[in-house]
């Protein structure tokens, strides 16, 4: 299955062989695989946690690093505070804030 530059690849579970080539330029890339958890989980935009209450204290904690303590971005990822998030090395765009979380409770899936 080819895939461009900036794609997002999708290989079913169950594969035994992946055969990947990089171009002429080479290639960065970003594998996730692995069993599935063991256990029931809550994920919820780019945070995953156990229970509805560690998802919003992550978005609690993300927004508290990435903010000027209020919704306004800080202008630049080396103003970002220091915390449990890290900045990616040479972006210079400023990093998202988390949106506003629903008006409900976050479910777990297995």
């Amino acid at each position: 299955m080819p895939a461009a530059r900036g794609d997002l690849a999708y290989v079913a579970p169950d594969r035994r062989t992946l055969t990947l080539v990089a171009g002429g330029e080479g290639a960065r890339l970003l594998l996730l695989g692995g069993p599935p958890f063991g256990e029931a989980i809550v994920m919820w935009w780019n945070f995953v946690g156990r229970t509805h209450e560690e998802v919003v204290a992550y978005r609690a904690a993300w927004q508290a690093q990435v903010t000027a303590g209020t919704d306004t971005v800080v202008g630049d990822s080396a103003d970002v505070a220091d915390g449990r998030f890290g900045v990616v090395v040479g972006d210079h765009l400023p990093p998202i804030p988390a949106p506003v979380l629903p008006n409900a409770r976050l479910r777990e899936r297995r």
